[in-house]
């Protein structure tokens, strides 16, 4: 056989690859044929066969993807739904650095007369990031044999241009075929398309309990909770051990405890404390004069109760029962160190913590009629 007959077979995995080699060359020999594989299907594995006279071999992964390709930049519509599907399904970090800016044109074909969802995938991963590949040789320590590795750095830059609305469209597609797709799938779609409870929700559904990971609303992360799921239930409790003030969860062990036991842990407050580094802030509360001078009088009576009235250095006013008598949780270190009134209708709080969080969001929450406002105090 001439060189000129070597082919390359794309078929579905094949157990007597002898006999396939076989039979393809006595094609080749008497017609001149070259087979070009079966129709896609969800399950399909395909591998490379290199048919000539001197050897049959299955390609290596690089190789057969290059070849399929190849073939699919030359507008062969199975060969381009078979690349696409290599990289939703495959090693997609080795298998993009066949891809090309120039790529971009069938794969958007694909993706908007189709709605193919490996080409939604390369697109939006190709619009969103840029890589820098090399191969690196290094030595077995098994076999003493050298062998090459596929290395990547991000780059600055995309693989792929965006037009206007172009990525909007193809999030779009995602979104409408979200209950088709599968775990994999969905978790790939997960890191282009950030924030998207509706896909993180889909692999919760389909059995992925640890996307919940990635939510963060409480509301959410309860309802999931209720159902059973363990992941969110830890997730609350990291909340309550650690206060998500933002979100109205101020710090609350018994709580914390509660999740815990749902997620199948133990809980040791102990294991939450966090080390006291603090920073100095001015709290300007702005608005009634009246639940302005209330405040004072709170603040006033917890100094006498717990600080120090007549030290020149401070009223040093423990956070905790400042944080109990505002949201009903005491947990909180730092100290309210002095109250200054210039006028009826502004009060400023000057305090140390190791965060402006949690006391800004528990006088906003109890006082819901004063803007207030932190600065990180500068000296």
């Amino acid at each position: 056989m001439s060189e000129s007959h070597e082919t390359v077979l794309i078929l579905k995995h094949h157990e007597d690859l002898e006999k396939v080699a076989a039979y393809v060359k006595q094609q080749v020999r008497e017609k001149s044929l070259e087979l070009l594989g079966e129709d896609l299907s969800e399950d399909d594995k395909f591998v490379g066969l290199l048919i000539n006279e001197e050897e049959n071999r299955l390609l290596h992964p690089m190789e057969f993807a290059a070849e399929v390709f190849k073939r699919a930049r030359g507008e062969e519509n199975y060969y381009q739904q078979m690349a696409t599907k290599m990289l939703t399904n495959g090693d997609t970090t080795n298998y993009f650095s066949l891809i090309e800016p120039a790529d971009k044109e069938w794969l958007m074909k694909l993706a908007e007369e189709r709605d193919d969802i490996g080409a939604i995938y390369c697109l939006l991963h190709g619009m969103h990031r840029k890589y820098k590949y090399w191969n690196e040789t290094f030595v077995d320590e098994d076999t003493n044999e050298k062998v090459d590795c596929l290395r990547r750095d991000i780059v600055e830059g995309s693989t792929f241009e965006k037009n206007e609305g172009e990525e909007e469209r193809l999030v779009q597609k995602v979104m409408e075929q979200r209950h088709r797709l599968r775990v994999e799938e969905l978790t790939k779609f997960c890191y282009e398309i950030e924030d998207n409870k509706e896909l993180l929700l889909e692999r919760i559904e389909k059995g992925d309990e640890d996307a919940a990971l990635f939510i963060e609303d409480p509301v959410i992360l309860q309802e999931l909770c209720d159902k059973g799921n363990k992941t969110a239930a830890e997730q609350m409790a990291y909340k309550y051990a650690y206060g998500d003030e933002a979100n109205g969860i101020f710090i609350d062990h018994k709580r914390a405890k509660q999740y815990m036991e749902l997620a199948g842990r133990d809980y040791n407050p102990k294991d939450y404390e966090e080390e006291d580094m603090p920073r100095e802030f001015d709290y300007i509360l702005k608005g009634n004069a009246e639940t302005l001078s209330g405040i004072r009088m709170m603040i006033d009576d917890l100094c006498h109760r717990f600080g120090t009235p007549d030290n020149e250095c401070g009223m040093f006013v423990p956070l905790g029962p400042v944080m109990k008598a505002l949201v009903g949780t005491p947990y909180y270190r730092g100290n309210i160190m002095s109250m200054n009134q210039d006028a009826p209708e502004c009060l400023t709080l000057h305090a140390e913590a190791n965060s402006s969080g949690p006391l800004l969001y528990a006088l906003r929450q109890a006082f819901t009629n004063l803007d207030v406002e932190v600065k990180e105090t500068e000296w």
